[in-house]
């Protein structure tokens, strides 16, 4: 329906029920999914208006769409940046949910593969992007003010999950999720050190696909001046 068109399935569902107030929310678990178009503002500069929408659109396709085919919930699309979650209710559920969002990512770069040869048969950009995938206690709610709210995720998970999809620039990696992510997929997933996400006081370990588990093609990384999107609030859009 309209509603869940716009606000997605789950935050759809509340609203519908009466979560309509500033500060309706409940916490959750949950996988949290982060991608963003590589060069954007770059693209954004030199593209006609109408072929950098064609772009993004595009992104979405690859990105969004396999999140809400694998079970996720596309909660926000900042700038050229796709914000979701698989939630879980209790440890015995987050195998499942980890694999949605697993399945869902190796998915979003088969998509790229195939969108890319087209558009390069015509002469049109390529897609580029990169995903985090971080997992923790999230605040799922209202947020905003009393004349214009949003439905969204908040907390340190969705703050370092930014980051982590930044660190995929500078480690060379399509892809980066945490230390329980990996473990849930053994022999899939390999450790590229321990990092410092700013604004976060421990390093943590992140870890990116096997090589003998994809044929994804590593992006050759380009450098973009976009911001990591804060979480504290609203998401910050770029």
């Amino acid at each position: 329906n309209l509603v869940e068109t716009y606000l997605g399935r789950q935050a759809g569902r509340q609203v519908l029920n009466g979560a309509i107030k500033r500060g309706d929310g409940t916490e959750t678990q949950a996988v949290v999914w982060l991608s963003d178009l590589r060069d954007s503002t770059a693209l954004a500069d030199t593209m006609a208006p109408a072929d950098y929408f064609d772009l993004l659109n595009a992104s979405y396709e690859c990105t969004a769409g396999p999140a809400i085919k694998h079970g996720g919930e596309v909660l926000d699309f900042i700038g050229d940046a796709v914000l979701a979650i698989f939630p879980y209710e209790s440890e015995a559920e987050f195998p499942q949910a980890s694999e949605a969002a697993t399945a869902a990512l190796r998915e979003a770069f088969k998509l790229r593969e195939q969108v890319n040869v087209e558009r390069q048969k015509s002469g049109r950009v390529p897609i580029r992007f990169g995903i985090g995938l971080n997992t923790g206690t999230v605040m799922f709610g209202n947020i905003g003010v009393a004349e214009r709210l949003t439905f969204s995720v908040i907390g340190p998970t969705v703050n370092e999950v930014s980051r982590i999809e930044t660190l995929t620039k500078a480690v060379e990696s399509n892809a980066l999720v945490t230390r329980k992510i990996a473990e849930n997929e053994p022999g899939a997933w390999h450790s590229v050190g321990q990092h410092r996400l700013a604004g976060v006081s421990q390093e943590i370990e992140l870890f990116e696909m096997a090589p003998e588990t994809t044929t994804l093609a590593t992006d050759a990384i380009g450098a973009d001046a976009e911001h990591p999107i804060e979480t504290n609030g609203p998401p910050v859009r770029h």
